[in-house]
C-alpha cells in the first residue's frame, strides 16, 4: 500500500488548526466536565490496583525520588514532573482495564490523564482547568484518530502511544495556556518520538506505551513553552506522522460543529480486565450461563467468531506468561 497516497501537502494546515482549536478552547460544557470525571476516576482506580505490582516497583526504582515534585498514585512515592507523568500513565494502562474509545481506536485516557494531574499539581492549578485540559488532550487525540482510521493500527502500530502523545501535548498546552504557535511546535515535537508497537502486546512494553506518550507528550508541551521549534505541519506534512504511520489518513476538520457533543462523552468504560475486543465474548459466554444454566462441563467445544482485527490481537493458541500480568489478588 502506497503510505504517501494521500494528498497531504494539499491540506490547509491540520496542525496550526488543531493548535489554534487548542489555544482558544473556550472551556467544557457540563456534559463533557461530567464525562471526565467519570474518566479520571476510573483510570485512578485501575492505577492504584496495579500499585502493588512488580511493574510498580521496577518503575519507582528506576524513576521516582523522595524530593520530587509530583505524586505517583497510591504507592507513597514521589517523582519529577515528567517521570511522574511516565510511572502513572504507565501504571493506569498496565492491568487493561482503562477505558477506551472507537473513535481513537485504542485508550484516550490513559495518556492525558496523568499528565494533567502531574502539571496541575506542579502549577497549583484549578480542578475545573485541569478537568478542561483533560477534555481538550482527550478531544485532539481523537480527531486525529478517527482521521487514522483502521489503517494505523491494522499497520501494527499501538494508537494509545502514538495519537496518544498528541493528546498529552494538547492537555499540557492547554494547562499552560500556550498560545496557537507554540502550541503548534508542541504537537510538532510530540510528533517525533510518537510510537507504539502491537508486537509488545502481553509484555510489560504495552503499558510502557502509555507512559511513555504521557512523558513524550508534556516534555514536548514544555519545551515549546520555552521556545523549541519543530515542523508545525508535522501530523500532516510528506513523511510526517500520517504520511509514514496511518495508510490512508482521511484530514477533517476540527469540531466543525461547536455544539456537538465532546469525544469525552463517548468514552467506553470497561466491565473486564482485559483488551476490549474480547468483551463481547465474555459477555456472551456470561449470558449464556445465566440464562440456560450451561457449565464448562457441559461443552464439548465453543466457537467464538471475530473479524480479522481481533485475530490479530487477541488470538492467542498458546498463552504464556510474559511479565506483565500477577496471579496475586490485586490483579484479578
Amino acid at each position: 500500500m502506497d503510505q504517501t497516497a494521500p494528498a497531504l501537502t494539499e491540506t490547509t494546515g491540520l496542525t496550526r488548526e488543531l493548535a489554534a482549536w487548542i489555544a482558544g478552547f473556550a472551556g467544557a460544557t457540563p456534559a463533557a466536565r461530567l464525562w471526565a470525571r467519570h474518566c479520571l476516576l476510573d483510570w485512578a482506580a485501575v492505577t492504584v490496583a496495579r500499585s502493588r505490582e512488580p511493574l510498580a516497583g521496577m518503575l519507582i526504582e528506576e524513576f521516582g525520588t523522595p524530593d520530587g515534585l509530583c505524586t505517583l498514585v497510591a504507592t507513597g512515592n514521589r517523582a519529577a514532573l515528567h517521570d511522574a507523568a511516565l510511572v502513572n500513565g504507565t501504571l493506569g494502562h498496565s492491568l487493561d482495564f482503562d477505558g477506551v474509545n472507537f473513535l481513537m481506536h485504542d485508550h484516550p485516557t490513559v495518556p492525558v490523564a496523568p499528565v494533567v494531574l502531574a502539571l496541575g499539581e506542579a502549577l497549583n492549578a484549578s480542578g475545573w482547568a485541569v478537568i478542561d485540559a483533560f477534555v481538550a488532550g482527550y478531544e485532539v487525540e481523537c480527531a486525529i484518530g478517527a482521521m487514522a482510521g483502521f489503517g494505523h493500527y491494522d499497520q501494527g502500530f499501538h494508537a494509545t502511544g502514538t495519537t496518544g502523545i498528541f493528546g498529552a501535548a494538547a492537555a499540557a498546552s492547554r494547562l499552560m495556556r500556550l498560545d496557537a504557535e507554540r502550541t503548534a511546535n508542541a504537537l510538532g515535537i510530540a510528533a517525533a518520538p510518537a510510537a507504539g508497537l502491537k508486537s509488545m502486546f502481553g509484555t510489560m512494553t504495552k503499558p510502557f506505551h502509555a507512559g511513555k506518550a504521557a512523558s513524550n507528550g508534556l516534555i514536548a508541551a514544555r519545551l515549546a513553552a520555552r521556545g523549541f521549534t519543530a515542523s508545525t505541519e508535522e501530523i500532516e506534512t510528506q513523511q510526517g506522522f500520517a504520511a509514514t504511520q496511518a495508510p490512508g489518513f482521511e484530514v477533517a476538520p476540527v469540531r466543525p460543529d461547536p455544539g456537538a457533543p465532546f469525544a469525552v462523552e463517548s468514552n467506553l468504560f470497561k466491565y473486564h480486565d482485559a483488551c476490549y475486543m474480547t468483551h463481547s465474548a465474555i459477555e456472551a459466554i456470561a449470558k449464556l450461563r445465566a440464562r440456560h444454566g450451561v457449565v464448562l462441563a457441559d461443552l464439548g467445544a465453543l466457537t467464538v467468531v471475530g473479524r480479522e482485527a481481533v485475530l490479530k490481537v487477541c488470538n492467542i493458541a498458546e498463552p504464556r506468561v510474559l511479565g506483565c500480568r500477577s496471579s496475586s489478588p490485586s490483579a484479578t
